[in-house]
């Protein structure tokens, strides 16, 4: 699907898969993504099989909240069409 394409689609959906008691997904704002930390009221994902909607085109960032994952690399950051 070309960028163009998908800029047309409605339907912005992420599925993630993790193990629920090792991870977490949680999205932040980019000050959040730097530092890796993320406010009380940060929307957490942990059922392992998450379907996160993404709402707007626009850039997504998520953290894992688990100790030192972030830190170490645990992190994505996202551009949707």
């Amino acid at each position: 699907m070309s960028r163009e394409e998908a800029a047309q689609s409605k339907l912005r959906l992420l599925q993630c898969s993790t193990i629920s008691s090792l991870h977490n997904i949680v999205m932040v704002d980019g000050n959040g993504y730097d530092k890796c930390s993320a406010s009380a009221k940060a929307k957490t994902y942990s059922s392992g099989k998450d379907k996160i909607k993404l709402s707007r085109p626009g850039r997504y960032y998520f953290i894992c909240t688990f100790p030192g994952h972030c830190d170490g690399g645990l992190k994505i950051q996202l551009n949707a069409y």
